[in-house]
Parts: C-alpha cells; structure tokens; sequence
C-alpha cells in the first residue's frame, strides 16, 4: 500500500527516523518537500500506532476509493 505522510516542516527532518521505524525509504514527494511517500504493508491502523509521536498526517493513497 503507498501513503502520503504530511509533516508541518520539510520531510527531510525526520525521514531517517521514519525509515528505522517503519524499515522501508520514503520518498520525498518532487512537488512538497513536506510530502514524503513511502509504500508498505503495514495498515493505516498501524503505521498510525509506529508514527504516533511524530506530528504526521497519514493519507492512503487510494483514497479516491474512500468515496
């Protein structure tokens, strides 16, 4: 599953911290250098339980499904 994680600074800050959390690369998005991208198996639910320190918002990628 691909997810967008929103950070209210630049990514960048705290990529490294959500690689060793989540153990795969974020990719920071070409357009929002507060935009990262990561994709992993890991649920919502989860990913929002491993993130939760950190001032993120999750959004999956297919959210167009949601509606």
């Amino acid at each position: 599953m691909k997810y967008y994680i929103a950070y209210s600074a630049p990514i960048a800050e705290i990529v490294t911290e959500i690689e060793k959390a989540v153990f795969t690369a974020v990719e920071i998005h070409p357009k929002n250098n507060q935009v990262g991208i990561i994709e992993t198996n890991l649920s919502v639910e989860e990913l929002e339980r491993i993130l939760s320190h950190y001032d993120v918002i999750i959004i999956n990628d297919q959210i167009d499904e949601w509606t």
